[in-house]
């Protein structure tokens, strides 16, 4: 009986020991699939990437301050430009220094089309005009390693943004006049950014990312000329400029 009894429990330790090998193989077994995709994206990287994104470009309304010569009077009044929603593109070349940091080199390009220009409650009728900006920027840019499927990222960069100003038409009408310009006028000013996004790998050397984008740039300003005479008449100057973007991107690495 004490020998059957002995066997029982024997038994019934080899039946919880087998169950529990089997247990943890099957636990394994699922440990290896769910990093499995880890494992493919953690094969070498290369550091090297270049990107392209499109998308829409948001310019917040901004003051500015126009400084004329009317009738050998000077004018110093200040206006607000309304912007119409516009489109945006950006692309560069980047590299990975650590598994959560990267250096980028990124150029892009802004443009929007004044929708009203005012003074005071007093919109201006009569003038059109359009905001074509250029931002060559230096980034850093953090993110997690880029062994899984989805990279959330964040960066900041500096750099400089050309501005490109086109003013047609009459930019001011007081009781001292009118100010009629017609004249496009460019100005470099630093810029600065910060930016987030999401990437998803596509475990080819390829990625695609949804990216926001804030850029601004220190009060541009830009001499204008009569549109008559063709002499300078006015100049304009800018409260900092921002502009809001949300991009799709393509993303590869070589």
């Amino acid at each position: 009986m004490i020998q059957s009894e002995a066997m029982k429990i024997s038994q019934t330790r080899s039946t919880t020991t087998f169950l529990a090998c089997k247990a943890c193989l099957a636990v394994g077994a699922a440990l290896v699939l769910i990093s499995a995709p880890s494992l493919t994206a953690a094969e070498p990287l290369t550091s090297e990437y270049a990107w392209v994104e499109g998308g829409v470009s948001i310019v917040p309304d901004f003051d500015a301050r126009l400084s004329a010569v009317l009738e050998e009077q000077t004018l110093n009044e200040n206006l607000k430009l309304e912007m119409s929603p516009g489109f945006s593109a950006h692309g560069g070349f980047g590299e990975r220094f650590l598994p959560w940091l990267s250096g980028e080199i990124e150029g892009g390009f802004y443009y929007n089309d004044v929708d009203t220009i005012s003074q005071g409650s007093v919109a201006m009728p009569h003038f059109g005009g359009t905001l074509m900006q250029v931002p060559i920027m230096l980034n850093a840019v953090f993110h997690l390693p880029e062994d899984r499927r989805w990279v959330p990222f964040a960066g900041a960069g500096v750099g400089a943004r050309l501005t490109w100003f086109n003013a047609d038409g009459v930019i001011f009408q007081g009781k001292e006049g009118a100010v009629e310009v017609e004249d496009s006028s460019t100005e470099v000013s630093f810029a600065y950014q910060l930016f987030a996004g999401l990437r998803l790998n596509l475990q080819d050397d390829s990625l695609v990312a949804l990216i926001y984008r804030f850029n601004g740039a220190i009060s541009p300003d830009w001499d204008l000329k009569d549109a008559y005479t063709g002499s300078k008449i006015a100049n304009l100057e800018a409260d900092d400029l921002c502009v809001h973007t949300i991009s799709l991107g393509f993303y590869m690495r070589f």
